[in-house]
């Protein structure tokens, strides 16, 4: 058990670091007004996860071609991808407090998703022993993964709509 704590909370270092640095080079961007970079990367970070939700379309079989778990790392990758840049476009601006909270549970998911990652692996090695406790945790690890990444959807949309109410689309 002691070291199923020291892997999560390793990718927790390791993730918090790597927002934490792309919040910080946001900030360096929205000091020295080059806020079309910050704009760029809010579009390229959203771009990143809607393509990341490939992976639940092969998943639920619409997707034909590819392994699942070639894309479940494909999902990982953009996820990924798509979190750092929105922590980029964030760049310390704290005006409303929808995007914040967004921004907050969207690095909640993303840790989620890692915690999920290895929940995964140590499934598939249970199955083999019948071990119906781990079973009961994914799925609802599962569950909490996917409410949350709908408020984080919901919550981006507001935000979307209202950058696009008050400030036009660029």
């Amino acid at each position: 058990m002691k070291k199923v704590y020291l892997r999560l909370s390793y990718y927790f270092v390791i993730l918090f670091l790597n927002l934490l640095g792309a919040w910080f080079v946001g900030k360096y961007f929205l000091l020295y007004k080059k806020t079309y970079l910050l704009t760029i990367t809010g579009y390229l970070g959203v771009f990143f996860i809607l393509i990341s939700f490939l992976y639940s379309l092969r998943k639920r079989g619409i997707i034909k071609f590819g392994k699942v778990p070639s894309w479940l790392l494909y999902h990982e990758i953009t996820c990924y991808v798509g979190t750092l840049l929105i922590f980029l476009h964030a760049g310390g601006r704290f005006f409303s407090i929808y995007p914040n909270i967004a921004l907050i549970l969207m690095g909640i998911v993303l840790f989620s998703g890692f915690c999920g990652r290895y929940f995964y692996g140590e499934l598939k090695k249970a199955l083999n022993k019948k071990e119906n406790l781990l079973l009961k945790i994914f799925k609802k690890w599962y569950d909490i993964h996917i409410k949350l990444s709908y408020v984080v959807l919901f919550l981006s949309l507001v935000h979307i709509g209202l950058a696009i109410y008050f400030g036009g689309i660029i």
